[in-house]
């Protein structure tokens, strides 16, 4: 995913989620705000590089 931005020559950032559940949140900037709950679980708020 982040190849896809260096190679466009952009930044930016993406929340995905695939088939079984499992969560990815790669990104190309400095920080990016995101956020993610899986089931009963707290949420999860980050940003920079915090997981």
């Amino acid at each position: 995913m982040n190849q896809r931005l260096i190679t466009a020559a952009d930044s930016g950032g993406v929340i995905a989620i695939d088939h079984r559940g499992n969560i990815a949140t790669p990104f190309n900037t400095e920080g990016m705000y995101r956020a993610t709950r899986k089931g009963g679980d707290p949420a999860q708020v980050m940003i920079w590089s915090d997981l």
